[in-house]
């Protein structure tokens, strides 16, 4: 019906006039941009009254098309309204008197279409029932629909109104409250929605008690209260006759549990962290498909090796609007192979802080600072190799209803300077320069626990070195899941990505290219303990010949957090 404001103003021509409002109607001749909707607004009162005018014309095919010179019969205005003046009345045309308008007719049709998911009809038809003279309840019933319809239309805030008024209403009252709690969550106003919901379910409403169970848990999981939560998923799949909230609550449980496992250090004010693990690298140095070890002065050019890492962090102990974290970390990685260990052992100094904060219910931002220094050799008699200072933006987003999230878009862009400590014998290949890392993320969490995360990363280095200037691109996939029952809390995740690197200066005009594929399994046993088996392989393919290489890597650690 909204549709007809979009023709030309009415410009209207008296031909007949009654003043005989309940027994008599008048005639107009339609001229170019006349509309039923106008029409009815300055002679009815009310542009909701159309459909009278139509009834009378049955002429019209077409309401959204009036040919001009069409003449209309068309009903006065009511006594009480204003009057029109006119120069000279001519005859008058008698029709039989106008039926009144069905409310209940409106009020079923209005109710089919908000069934029917037509939100845009429904929100029209409840508007013209609510411009008739109703009863108390039919003022309840059509203030319902209105308000369901302007939710999924146009969302809470127009909607807040007509629910108020249906709450007045026994008959409707659990519904309205139960939208309002929606539109409470959405606002993050959790206390007040928890309210809402508690009373549904506290009342056993035939309807909305399920639904409102549901969304108690998914309040508590937000706020991270854990055992809340997790009474809340369970006694929903335990109860609960719909499959579809039976579904979603095995999910998020699954998905809380996990995340109260993994979380659990994050949750402190101070945290740390240590591991060490075991490796076997059957190519450490990147040796060339095409050379024997020899050619670089080694037997192998595989090892064993062992690392250990020890990490400490502090957060604000508040926890809106903003989460600001410290942390320092110390990464050492060693190789029984004493020729390799001499150039290839590493170690490292890595201080951080980072500031997140929620932009919005769907959306968060953050920025990080940090200071690395990478150190070459052996034990003991490691000298300074590189100093990467740095910094970061992210931004992410969430995809679909918060209550199930479908997907989140997460994007960051990096800068870091590296400086070299160590004078490179040939300038080209100085490793002094700049590095400038786009990365996206999209996690797709619509078949939960099973997650998908296709990526881009982009790369430019601009380095004083030529054969160190490159631009890379990586595309790549992730995909985590379980690994066997729930009850093992075991977690695999694997990875594969095909990056292409062309140096830009080159001499050889080199450009790089590989494929790697990574998994991990991971074992939880204990809030503050985890396992890792880690597989790594990659092939390596280049113009240049000495460039081109097969790796593959095997590691075994184990986690301990407090």
């Amino acid at each position: 019906m909204r549709d007809f404001r979009s023709l030309k103003t009415l410009t209207l021509c008296l031909m007949f006039a009654s003043p005989a409002y309940s027994q008599e109607l008048i005639a107009r001749s339609i001229q170019h941009g006349d509309t039923l909707w106008g029409l009815s607004e300055q002679l009815l009162g009310s542009p909701y009254r159309w459909r009278e005018i139509l009834e009378l014309n049955p002429q019209i095919k077409n309401p959204d098309l009036i040919l001009e010179g069409t003449e209309l019969r068309v009903p006065l205005k009511a006594p009480n309204s204003k009057s029109l003046v006119f120069d000279q009345p001519t005859e008058t045309k008698k029709y039989p008197k106008l039926k009144p308008v069905d409310v209940k007719a409106l009020l079923v049709r209005g109710q089919a279409e908000l069934e029917a998911k037509k939100f845009n009809l429904a929100q029209a038809t409840f508007a013209e029932a609510q411009a008739q003279t109703l009863s108390a309840e039919q003022r309840a019933d059509a203030a319902l629909g209105h308000g369901l319809a302007t939710f999924h239309q146009q969302g809470c805030a127009p909607a807040r109104a007509d629910l108020a008024e249906a709450a007045k209403d026994p008959r409707h009252e659990d519904e309205a409250h139960y939208y309002e709690g929606l539109c409470l969550v959405e606002e993050k106003k959790f206390a007040e929605a928890d309210a809402r919901f508690s009373e549904l379910v506290r009342k056993r409403s035939p309807r909305f008690a399920e639904e409102s169970l549901f969304y108690r848990g998914f309040i508590a999981d937000r706020e991270d209260r854990w055992s809340d939560a997790e009474s809340a998923y369970q006694d929903t799949i335990d109860f609960a006759d719909q499959k579809r909230l039976v579904t979603i609550s095995e999910e998020r449980l699954r998905a809380m549990r996990a995340r109260k496992l993994t979380s659990w250090a994050e949750q402190k004010v101070f945290f740390a962290t240590a591991s060490l693990g075991l490796g076997y690298d059957t190519n450490v140095v990147a040796l060339p498909r095409s050379l024997a070890p020899s050619a670089y002065g080694l037997s192998s050019a595989s090892s064993a090796s062992a690392l250990g890492l020890v990490a400490a962090g502090i957060k604000n102990p508040w926890a809106n609007p903003w989460d600001h974290r410290v942390r320092y970390s110390y990464l050492v990685l060693h190789y029984f192979d004493s020729a390799i260990a001499t150039a290839n052992e590493l170690q490292s100094h890595d201080l951080s802080t980072s500031l997140d904060t929620s932009l919005s219910p769907r959306s968060q931002g953050g920025l990080s600072l940090g200071y690395s220094s990478v150190f070459t050799g052996k034990l003991g008699l490691a000298k300074e190799y590189l100093a990467l200072p740095s910094g970061e933006v992210r931004w992410s987003r969430v995809m679909g209803p918060l209550e199930k999230p479908e997907a989140v878009l997460a994007t960051s862009l990096r800068y870091t300077y590296a400086g070299a400590r160590v004078a490179a014998t040939n300038p080209d290949q100085d490793q002094n320069g700049q590095s400038f890392l786009l990365s996206t993320r999209y996690t797709l969490r619509h078949r939960a626990p099973h997650t998908y995360s296709p990526g881009l990363d982009l790369e430019y280095r601009p380095s004083r070195g030529k054969e160190n200037t490159y631009f890379s691109g990586t595309a790549l996939g992730r995909w985590d899941m379980p690994a066997g029952p729930e009850k093992w809390q075991m977690f695999l995740s694997q990875e594969g990505a095909f990056q292409y690197t062309k140096y830009l200066q080159s001499s050889a005009s080199r450009g790089d290219g590989a494929l790697k594929y990574t998994a991990t399994l991971t074992k939880i046993w204990a809030p503050w303990f985890e396992t890792r088996l880690q597989v790594v392989g990659t092939y390596a393919f280049s113009n240049v010949s000495t460039y081109a290489f097969n790796r593959a890597q095997v590691n075994l650690g184990a986690s301990m957090t407090y």
